[in-house]
């Protein structure tokens, strides 16, 4: 009698495998299944799940990490977690932008020090002074000697650019 190819996925071992993919590794869902390594991989790709060594997943998560539930405490103290800790940075650089908006007026004479790349791929400081002419949601609009620009306010956050006020 010629061995057996392949059986039908029950709609039990279905349901396990949706729940347990991304938390145990193929090695051992296979042995709790009783099917193949290969046939686990066919039916993730059927079912339209994120293949887990393109995620960084192949040993697979340990379920206690991803399935803990915060205290509301932990939320507002900005506890652990690496969202959490975003949040907090991204408010932080949201209040600083406002910060730069609020201490600025239109038509005040502002210095500005770019720090760019140059054509030889060396690092160069490049001044530029002017008015302030208009505030927009991303950018400071200079008007120079010789030309307008404009300046993000996201450079400015992260040191790219230094303004001064004379």
């Amino acid at each position: 009698m010629p061995a057996k190819l392949w059986t039908r996925w029950t709609q039990s071992q279905i349901e396990y495998f949706k729940a347990n993919y991304y938390t145990k590794t193929n090695v051992q869902m296979s042995a709790i299944l009783g099917v193949s390594y290969s046939s686990l991989r066919c039916k993730a790709r059927e079912l339209g799940m994120a293949d887990k060594r393109k995620l960084g997943l192949s040993k697979g998560i340990p379920k206690g990490k991803y399935t803990r539930k915060t205290s509301s405490k932990e939320v507002l103290n900005y506890g652990p977690s690496p969202d959490t800790m975003l949040e907090a940075k991204g408010r932080k650089n949201i209040l600083s932008i406002q910060d730069i908006k609020n201490r600025l007026q239109r038509g005040k004479k502002i210095k500005l020090q770019c720090r760019e790349i140059g054509k030889v791929g060396r690092p160069v400081i490049r001044h530029f002074r002017g008015k302030l002419l208009d505030k927009t949601d991303f950018f400071l609009v200079v008007k120079g000697k010789n030309y307008t620009e404009c300046f993000k306010y996201s450079d400015i956050l992260i040191g790219k650019t230094i303004l001064e006020e004379y």
